[in-house]
């Protein structure tokens, strides 16, 4: 229903928030972000594989192709396969690809007998899971309070508190904790009063 409504002609990766959202679309559109983040696309007879547009090289700091090209505009993985099943066409590639790219592309094993996919890379078994995931979210939230807040991060979980607490402390200190004022941001309909005192705005400080 929601492919019909907000991506017709594209895939949930590609999708964008539309006119006139609905607040469950905006919502299911927010683990966007997070699905790029930690996806990768294995690449098997490359037929369903874009060259330019998709997360597909095995590198950690950046999984696009950085070559600019006019011949792989709208191109598929499998054009840089040679034609007789014995792998990549490394003549193509070397000639095409800065050295990056075509040392990346080389070092993938050729598996044409499978269909391409899209694995989590932050799991062994390539599965998606809530655990790892959080873990990631968490190491990107550190490394964006690295700087001056090094020292307030190092305290926070050495902290001889239930984790659940430290736990609550480090999303309020982050900004994500579910309080009213961050609610209303995302247009949901309710009062913005501290349930508890009825004086306050309900913020994460209060």
């Amino acid at each position: 229903m929601y492919k019909a409504m907000y991506y017709p002609h594209g895939t949930f990766l590609t999708a964008k928030i539309g006119s006139n959202p609905s607040f469950v679309w905006r919502s299911v559109l927010e683990t966007q972000s997070l699905l790029k983040a930690g996806i990768t696309r294995r690449v098997g007879h490359g037929v369903d594989t874009s060259i330019v547009k998709d997360l597909w090289l095995p590198s950690v700091e950046n999984l696009f192709i950085q070559t600019n090209h006019a011949a792989l505009v709208d191109k598929i993985v499998v054009s840089l396969m040679s034609t007789d099943n014995a792998g990549w066409d490394v003549d193509l590639i070397r000639d095409i690809f800065t050295n990056r790219d075509a040392n990346l592309i080389l070092s993938i094993p050729v598996q044409r007998d499978q269909e391409d996919s899209w694995y989590w890379r932050h799991e062994k078994m390539g599965s998606y899971s809530v655990k790892s995931a959080y873990s990631m979210i968490r190491e990107q939230k550190e490394v964006q309070h690295s700087g001056n807040n090094s020292g307030l991060w190092r305290k926070l979980w050495n902290l001889k508190v239930p984790l659940k607490v430290k736990h609550l402390l480090w999303r309020a200190v982050s900004g994500i904790l579910p309080t009213k004022d961050l609610l209303i941001l995302r247009r949901v309909d309710l009062c913005s009063l501290c349930p508890v005192c009825n004086l306050s705005d309900e913020l994460a400080v209060h």
